[in-house]
C-alpha cells in the first residue's frame, strides 16, 4: 500500500465517533449504503422515543437526512433522538430510513406495542407535622397489568423538588402555608398527581426564666424585692408562679417576700408563655439575723509616718456616733499595714509611685459595715485635727484648720454639708436609687504631699476622697480654693464625684455607658452639673455665699466645655480624640451634652437619666444583651437623642463621625423613648 491522501472527519450528533475516509492511490472502493441501527424503543403511555446510529457507508459521503414512517400516517424527517405520539393505543410498525449523500439509504423497522392502560392509584394520608418538619406517607400502585411504579416527584412548595419513595420527610426553613404536590409515574409514561396543604407554625420555644433579688443579702423581716428577668425567645410570658422555700407563693411578676426566719431558702420561679410551654429556675437565697442600722468605721482618715503606731483606735460606731461593741473583724493589705485587735494601725512601708495610701475595711459578726478608713503614710504626722458633721444622707471628715487657716468657718458659711444633702436627694430622684443601700455617703478630705500620688478626687467607694496637698499652693486641693477669696468649696468636684457614685449603683449605667471611660467621667460631670442647676433653680433657700460660688463655678465649667466642643467640631471632629486615655474627650462629649441640654433646658436632664433607673433594667436588658464592644457610643447617641426628642443619628455619624450601628442605635432609640414617655 502507497501513499495515504485524503483524510476526512465527521461528527455525528449524541455520539464522539470519529471516522476515517480513506482513498489508496491507483484504487478505489466501491459505494456502499449507510449502516443504520436502531436501538429499543422508550415508550410512555402513548409516546415513543427511539435512538440509534446512522454512518456513511462510502468514503467522502454524510448522513444528509433520516426519514421516519410512524405507521399511523404521520411521516418526515428528524434527527436521533426522535419522538412520536400516537392519538390510540395499537400496534405500530415504525420504519426509519438513512439517506447518504450519494443517494444510497438503508432501511430498518421497529414495532411498537402501546396497551392504552390506566393511570397509576395514589393516595396520600394525613401529613405528620413537627415545628418545620413535615412527613409524608401514602400508597401508590400500578393501574396498567405489566407496569410498575417507576418514581414518585415532590413538589414540596417552597421551591424544592425531588424524587422521594414513601415515607418523604421535608424541613421548611420558615412558618407558613405550603402546597406539597405529589405525582406518581408508572412505567407506561402514565402518572397522577395529588395535592396537599401543610400549614406551619414555628415551634413554640420555651421560656428562658431568670430573676434577681434586691438586697442581695436579705435579713429578718427585710422586704425582698424579686424581679423577673425571663423572657420568651418567640413570644411573651403570660403567667408567674413564686415558691419562696418557706411555703409562701404569688402569681405577681415581680413580688416581694420577706423572711420571718434567718435561714437559707431555695426560690423557684414558674413561667409560662402564650404558647404553653413552660420553665422554672431557682436561686438560694440566705437570710440573715434581724436587720440593724448601717455601721461606720471610724475615724475615716488617718496620717501615719512609716514605723509609726496610730495613737487612735479605729472604732465601729452607729451614725449617733456611738460605738458598737461586737465583734468586729478587720479587713487590709497586710504588706503595707498592720492593724491591732484593738483597731490601732502600724504602717509599714512607705507609699510607691502611683500608690495613694491604702484602706482598711472591717466587719460586724461577719457582716461588713458600711465604708472605709483611709491611711496614708507621709514624710510627717501633721496632727491635723478633723471634723465629723453628719446629715440624713450624707457626712463630712475634713479639717478643722490646715496651718492656722480656720477651715470650718466655709464648711458653714457655705452651707457645704446642707448643699450636700440636696445635692444627694436629687441625684437620688433623677436615678431612684441610693448607694450603699442607704447608709450615709462619707466625704473625706485627705492630706497629701507633692512628690507622691496625689489625688483631686475619688469615688467608686464609701467614702468620696477629696485630696488636700499641703506642701502645695492654695489652689492645690480639691475642697476649698480661691476663686472667691479667699477659698470657696469646689462644688463641680463634690457633686461629680457623687454623680459617680450614684451611677455606678446603677446597673443600667454600668452595662452600658459605664463601660467606656469617656462616658464614665462625662456622664458624673452631667450628673454633678445638673445637680448644680437643680440647686441654684430649686426652692431650697441656699444662702447667698453658697448660691454664688455654686452660679459662678457652674457658669464656668460649662462654657469651658462647650468651647471644647466647639472647637473640636472646628477641628474636623475626630473621633479618635474622644477615646484618648487620657484625654480631652470626656469635656467634649459633655460640652455635647449640654448643647443638646441647652436646646431642651427644662427637662432634657431627667429624660436623659431616666432610662437609668434600676427598674428599667428588664426592658433594657434585650439591649445590654446585644451590646458588643464599641455600641457604647451608639448608646450614647441614642440616649441623647430621646432625651432631646428628635433622632439624631445623621448628625452623630456625619458631624461627629460616630461609629454608629444604625440598626442598634433604633433599636435602642425607640426603647429610650418607650421608658421616657411612660413616666410624662
Amino acid at each position: 500500500m502507497r501513499g495515504l491522501k485524503n483524510a476526512g472527519y465527521f461528527v455525528i450528533v449524541g455520539f464522539f465517533l470519529v471516522i476515517s475516509l480513506v482513498t489508496v492511490s491507483g484504487h478505489s472502493w466501491p459505494s456502499q449504503p449507510p449502516t443504520l441501527v436502531l436501538f429499543a424503543p422508550e415508550i410512555q403511555g402513548l409516546t415513543v422515543r427511539i435512538n440509534g446510529v446512522a454512518l456513511p457507508g462510502s468514503p467522502g459521503t454524510v448522513i444528509s437526512r433520516i426519514y421516519w414512517d410512524w405507521g399511523d400516517g404521520f411521516r418526515g424527517d428528524q434527527w436521533f433522538v426522535a419522538s412520536h405520539t400516537y392519538a390510540s393505543p395499537g400496534t405500530y410498525t415504525v420504519t426509519v430510513t438513512a439517506f447518504q449523500s450519494d443517494g444510497l439509504s438503508t432501511t430498518k423497522t421497529v414495532t411498537v406495542y402501546l396497551a392504552g392502560g390506566q393511570p397509576p392509584s395514589l393516595t396520600l394520608f394525613n401529613p405528620e407535622i413537627r415545628g418545620l418538619t413535615v412527613t409524608i406517607n401514602g400508597v401508590t400502585l400500578p393501574g396498567t397489568p405489566g407496569t410498575t411504579i417507576v418514581r414518585i416527584q415532590w413538589d414540596w412548595g417552597d421551591g424544592i423538588r425531588e424524587d422521594r419513595w414513601f415515607a418523604a420527610s421535608h424541613t421548611y426553613s420558615r412558618a407558613g402555608t405550603y402546597t406539597v404536590t405529589v405525582t406518581s409515574f408508572q412505567s407506561d409514561g402514565l402518572s397522577t398527581t395529588r395535592t396537599v396543604t401543610v400549614s406551619l407554625k414555628e415551634e413554640n420555644k420555651p421560656p428562658v426564666v431568670d430573676f434577681s433579688y434586691s438586697p442581695p443579702t436579705p435579713r429578718v423581716n427585710e422586704t425582698i424585692q424579686f424581679t423577673d428577668r425571663s423572657y420568651d425567645p418567640d413570644g411573651s410570658i403570660t403567667s408567674w408562679r413564686w415558691e419562696f422555700g418557706d411555703g409562701s407563693t404569688s402569681t405577681l411578676s415581680n413580688p416581694s417576700h420577706s423572711y420571718s426566719r434567718p435561714g437559707t431558702y431555695t426560690v423557684w420561679l414558674y413561667v409560662t408563655d402564650n404558647g404553653g410551654a413552660a420553665a422554672r429556675a431557682s436561686k438560694t437565697i440566705t437570710v440573715g439575723e434581724a436587720n440593724r442600722p448601717p455601721y461606720y468605721l471610724f475615724p475615716v482618715y488617718l496620717n501615719l509616718t512609716v514605723g509609726e503606731t496610730s495613737s487612735v483606735q479605729l472604732r465601729v460606731i452607729d451614725r449617733d456616733g456611738n460605738i458598737v461593741s461586737e465583734r468586729i473583724t478587720f479587713e487590709y493589705d497586710p504588706s503595707f499595714i498592720s492593724v491591732s485587735a484593738d483597731g490601732r494601725v502600724t504602717s509599714l512601708r512607705e507609699e510607691q509611685p502611683g500608690e495613694a495610701g491604702t484602706t482598711v475595711g472591717a466587719s460586724v459578726n461577719g457582716v461588713p459595715v458600711s465604708n472605709r478608713t483611709v491611711i496614708r503614710v507621709l514624710s510627717t504626722n501633721y496632727r491635723i485635727p478633723y471634723r465629723w458633721v453628719v446629715g440624713n444622707h450624707v457626712a463630712w471628715y475634713f479639717p478643722e484648720e490646715i496651718k492656722g487657716e480656720n477651715l470650718s468657718r466655709f464648711v458653714e458659711q457655705y452651707e457645704i454639708l446642707r448643699a450636700s444633702e440636696i445635692a444627694y436627694e436629687i441625684q437620688s430622684r433623677l436615678l431612684n436609687l441610693q448607694p450603699f443601700n442607704g447608709a450615709l455617703q462619707i466625704f473625706e478630705v485627705e492630706i497629701q504631699e507633692e512628690g507622691k500620688f496625689c489625688i483631686c478626687g475619688v469615688a467608686g467607694m464609701n467614702p468620696i476622697r477629696l485630696g488636700w496637698t499641703i506642701t502645695g499652693n492654695e489652689w492645690k486641693n480639691c475642697f476649698l480654693v480661691p476663686y472667691i477669696s479667699p477659698r470657696a468649696p469646689h462644688w463641680g468636684v463634690f457633686f461629680h464625684e457623687l454623680g459617680h457614685n450614684f451611677l455606678l449603683a446603677s446597673e443600667n449605667f454600668h452595662k452600658t455607658l459605664g463601660k467606656a471611660w469617656v462616658y464614665l467621667e462625662a456622664i458624673a460631670t452631667a450628673m454633678g452639673l445638673t445637680t448644680m442647676r437643680f440647686l441654684l433653680s430649686g426652692p431650697y433657700s441656699l444662702g447667698a455665699a453658697a448660691v454664688s460660688s455654686m452660679e459662678m463655678l457652674a457658669q464656668q465649667d460649662e462654657q469651658r466645655m462647650l468651647d471644647k466642643f466647639q472647637k473640636w467640631l472646628q477641628a474636623g471632629a475626630d473621633f479618635k480624640v474622644l477615646e484618648q486615655v487620657p484625654g480631652p474627650g470626656p469635656d467634649i462629649v459633655d460640652g455635647m451634652w449640654l448643647y443638646y441640654r441647652n436646646q431642651r433646658p427644662f427637662d432634657f436632664a431627667k429624660r436623659f437619666f431616666t432610662p437609668l433607673r434600676p427598674q428599667y433594667y428588664k426592658i433594657l436588658e434585650p439591649i445590654i444583651n446585644k451590646m458588643r464592644p464599641g455600641d457604647e457610643h451608639t448608646i450614647f447617641a441614642a440616649l441623647v437623642s430621646a432625651a432631646l426628642g428628635q433622632d439624631l443619628s445623621l448628625t452623630f455619624l456625619q458631624d461627629y463621625h460616630y461609629p454608629l450601628n444604625i440598626s442598634f442605635f433604633n433599636e435602642a432609640y425607640h426603647v429610650f423613648l418607650t421608658i421616657i414617655c411612660s413616666v410624662e
